[in-house]
C-alpha cells in the first residue's frame, strides 16, 4: 500500500472547515512522507496573522506558544484552552515508547461560546469572526487529533530509522529556531522549553554547529531576508518583521552591513 503524506492529511481534515492544524516535530524521523510547510508546523490564519501584525504581539504570541509546548513536553497529555487572545486550541503531543515526544499536534482557529477576550482584542475587526472555526468541541478536537497520530505512527512504523549527523537536541533547537525567526528568540527561551541549562546547551550549540546561538540566529535571519528579497513581493518593512527586526531602520543597517547593500538595492540587483 501506498501511503500519502500527512501534509495530504491534514489537507483533508480541515477542508471545509475553518480549522488550523499543525504538528511541530522534535526530531527528523527521516520520512519525506512527514514533511511540513511551514504554515503547517505554526500557529496561523486570519485571526493570528491580525494579532501578529502588531509588533509587541509577536513575543507575547512567541511565548504563548512556548508555554503550550512546554506543557504538552512536561505532562505528555492533551489539552484544550484559550491563547492569550482568547482563541481556542486543542494541544495533543505524541509519545514514543520510549516517553518521548516525537510531535506535537494542535488543533486552533477556534472561536468559543464566551468570546469577550477575542471581542477586546478584535475591536473593530469583529468581521474576522467568519474566518474561525464556531462550535468545535474538545471531543472533536481529540477524534481528529488521533486521526493524525495513526497515520503519523504508520508512516513511521514503514520508516528505517535515520542516523542524526549531529546531537538531536541541537538539531531540534536548530529547526525550532528556523520555524520561529519572526520572533525575539532567546536561549534562555530555548532552554526552558528543552529542560535544559542555558549555558550548557550554549556551548553545546556552539559546538555542533561552529558558531554561538546567537551568531546562528543572525545568520539564518540575514539568509531569509535575502530569500524574501528575491522570491516575494513583500515590503521591505514585511521582511523586516518577517525576520525579527522590529525596526525597520536597524533592519536596513544589518542588512547592509553583511551585504554591502540596503535591502532595496540588493532586489533591484538580483531582480
Amino acid at each position: 500500500m501506498q501511503l500519502g503524506s500527512l501534509y495530504d492529511l491534514i489537507t483533508y481534515l480541515e477542508y471545509g472547515t475553518n480549522l488550523h492544524i499543525g504538528v511541530l516535530f522534535f526530531g527528523c524521523y527521516g520520512s519525506p512522507l512527514l514533511d511540513l510547510p511551514r504554515n503547517s508546523t505554526i500557529h496561523t490564519g486570519e485571526v493570528c496573522n491580525y494579532f501578529k501584525s502588531f509588533p509587541k504581539q509577536f513575543d507575547r504570541c512567541f511565548k504563548c506558544r512556548n508555554l503550550a509546548i512546554s506543557k504538552a513536553l512536561d505532562t505528555k497529555k492533551a489539552f484544550f484552552g484559550q491563547c492569550i487572545n482568547g482563541v481556542f486550541e486543542y494541544t495533543h503531543p505524541v509519545v514514543d515508547d520510549d516517553g518521548e515526544v516525537i510531535c506535537i499536534i494542535f488543533i486552533g482557529n477556534i472561536l468559543p461560546q464566551n468570546h469577550h477576550r477575542i471581542d477586546r482584542r478584535l475591536k473593530n475587526n469583529l468581521n474576522l469572526y467568519g474566518t474561525m472555526e464556531h462550535n468545535f468541541s474538545e471531543g472533536n478536537c481529540q477524534k481528529v487529533a488521533m486521526l493524525i497520530e495513526g497515520y503519523v505512527r504508520v508512516i513511521l512504523s514503514k520508516t528505517p530509522k535515520v542516523q542524526q549527523s549531529k546531537n538531536l537536541l541541537i538539531e531540534n533547537v536548530k529547526k525550532y529556531v528556523d520555524d520561529n525567526l519572526e520572533y525575539n528568540v532567546e536561549l534562555s527561551q530555548v532552554a526552558l522549553l528543552f529542560h535544559y541549562n542555558e549555558k550548557y546547551l550554549g556551548r553545546l550549540f556552539k559546538k555542533e554547529m561552529g558558531q554561538s546561538f546567537k551568531e546562528y540566529i543572525n545568520k539564518a535571519r540575514l539568509k531569509k531576508a535575502q530569500d524574501l528579497l528575491d522570491n516575494s513581493n513583500f515590503t521591505v518593512t514585511e521582511i523586516a518583521f518577517r525576520t525579527g527586526y522590529n525596526n525597520v531602520t536597524y533592519f536596513n543597517r544589518v542588512f547592509k552591513r553583511a551585504t554591502g547593500l540596503t535591502p532595496t538595492l540588493f532586489r533591484k540587483r538580483n531582480n
